[in-house]
């Protein structure tokens, strides 16, 4: 591979890279005058207000992905620290079986209200109440 190759080579790759800039600028200034904004996950004054502890309560606020504004929802953790309502320790009949569930934060639902999350809609699924028979034994 001669000297006059290698210039090809190099004056390609300086070519492909501008290129790839140039592009990558256009991309972002065509995004901001569309008005994308990236998504802020948790601003600096919110940082300490999340107290993950039992019985906490606070407002979850987060960004819903291709949504038009963001979200605030008040939420309540339980005697044990979990986004669900409480239980007592003993079962309420001998053929009652309780599932814990655990997950990411997809799980713990806390962008949903509680009877929106897709452990409350399995167990009312499974147990054949409807969500207003939930709330009215709670």
């Amino acid at each position: 591979m001669g000297a006059s190759a290698i210039r090809r080579v190099a004056a390609g790759l300086v070519a492909a890279t501008g290129g790839l800039v140039v592009a990558a600028l256009a991309l972002e200034i065509g995004l901001r005058i569309a008005g994308y904004r990236q998504p802020v996950l948790l601003e600096d004054s919110l940082r300490n207000v999340y107290s993950v502890e039992p019985n906490a309560a606070f407002t979850y606020y987060g960004y819903m992905p291709g949504a038009v504004e963001d979200f605030a929802n008040p939420l309540k953790l339980n005697a044990l620290g979990f986004h669900d309502r409480d239980y007592s320790p003993e079962r309420p009949s001998p053929t009652t079986y309780r599932i814990m569930v655990l997950g990411d934060s997809y799980v713990a639902g806390w962008e949903l209200p509680l009877e929106e999350t897709f452990q409350s809609v399995s167990r009312h699924a499974s147990s054949g109440r409807t969500r207003s028979d939930d709330a009215r034994t709670r």
